[in-house]
């Protein structure tokens, strides 16, 4: 680590230790969508300006989900995590952080979640958006539902 302290004011450069988390930044929304499309849609944004090239990204999400299926079959409820306009997740099957649900009936409540660590070698603004979709369009999702969606974003020094 390396410290240079100038002036009566204190630290003029400080690098931080490997794994340091950097800044924190986050968004939330109250229930803002409702959806039955099978394609992806955004759901929240959150935008983060890194303070190196090395650093890394935390990307965390978290939905209480509603959910109404009116055809009574299974189905799945897909995220993915975007940076500015590329995809980090798994294509049309959404993040690794997917979560699967079948049931049978209505109103139910659960909670679902992803998560990324990005690598995005810049020092400009990023903009970090989730999106989300169904794979069958009888089943609407009430998204913030009991709750609110919420992203987070941790820089993590390199």
């Amino acid at each position: 680590m390396t410290t240079t302290i100038t002036g009566a004011l204190g630290i003029d450069n400080i690098q931080a230790a490997t794994g340091s988390v950097l800044q924190v930044v986050s968004a939330t929304s109250n229930g803002s969508l409702s959806t039955n499309s099978t394609s992806f849609v955004d759901l929240i944004t959150c935008n983060i300006t890194p303070k190196s090239t090395s650093s890394k990204i935390l990307v965390t999400f978290n939905s209480g989900m509603g959910y109404q299926n009116t055809a009574n079959v299974g189905f799945r409820a897909h995220y993915t995590i975007f940076r500015d306009s590329t995809d980090l997740g798994n294509g049309d099957n959404g993040h690794t952080g997917t979560y699967v649900h079948t049931i049978n009936y209505n109103d139910i409540y659960v909670v679902g979640n992803c998560h990324e660590l990005d690598s995005p070698s810049t020092t400009s603004q990023i903009t970090y958006k989730i999106k989300v979709r169904v794979d069958v369009s009888s089943a609407v999702i009430d998204f913030g539902w009991k709750g609110k969606d919420s992203i987070t974003l941790m820089e993590i020094a390199g």
